[in-house]
């Protein structure tokens, strides 16, 4: 049965905050789900960390996909390998050291079915700031405009981070999209392109997303606020 979402986590090193993430995404109360997690030769405990927490979601054991690289190749070629082997009719990447609510698949599955959607966004928490930031607009009584997504998207008005979004696995294979091979704000240049690409964009008003500063991540060791820039 094919799953109906895809959640791609990439982690290097990612042992001290791996398990939280897990957790949240094991504990989805949507059934139909895959878990790809591209493991980019972690040198921690990282791989033991996904064995014994796996171990507690019997459930769940089956639907990991675990793709390990020989070599490191870095976030953007661990996001494209996580993004192309998922074979979920949706697809929402996560990074390692963030977590998520629980109802996130299932609610951003359902507005997807409901509105025929390529593309669905949530609402973000950004931890560290202690403040609740919805992707594109904060008032859920303005409208919803789909080229408007599209022009904030291009001027880096709205949260470009990938890990927000559902999007149908379709979108990302299409002939014309082009996959960054630079390690920093790789985001930006895949989420711009499945703006465009998406014929149907909806939002869910919920924050279903937890994004944590770590500082030994690369956004934050060049500059810790580019990938939440307002």
């Amino acid at each position: 049965m094919t799953p109906k979402v895809s959640f791609s986590v990439s982690m290097y090193n990612s042992a001290p905050y791996l398990e939280r993430c897990l957790r949240s995404l094991f504990e989805q109360t949507l059934e139909e789900l895959e878990f790809v997690i591209v493991d980019d030769c972690s040198t921690d405990d990282s791989i033991g960390v996904l064995t014994r927490v796996a171990e507690e979601y019997p459930h769940r054991k089956d639907q990991v996909k675990l793709i390990r690289h020989e070599v490191n190749q870095g976030s953007a070629a661990s996001k494209r390998d996580g993004m192309l082997a998922a074979s979920g009719e949706y697809l929402i990447v996560i990074d390692s050291d963030d977590y998520v609510d629980k109802r996130m698949a299932q609610m951003m599955y359902d507005k997807a079915c409901a509105c025929d959607a390529d593309l669905v966004v949530c609402g973000v928490y950004c931890e560290r700031a202690h403040s609740a930031v919805l992707a594109w607009v904060s008032d859920p009584e303005d409208p919803f405009v789909e080229d408007k997504v599209r022009h904030d998207m291009l001027c880096r008005n709205v949260v470009p981070g990938l890990w927000c979004r559902l999007v149908r696995k379709s979108v990302i294979l299409n002939d014309s999209f082009v996959w960054p091979d630079h390690n920093f704000a790789e985001d930006v240049v895949i989420s711009i392109q499945i703006a465009i690409y998406a014929r149907r964009i909806a939002r869910v008003e919920s924050v279903l997303y937890y994004y944590c500063f770590n500082s030994s991540s690369i956004c934050n060791t060049i500059g810790e606020m580019a990938i939440m820039r307002r």
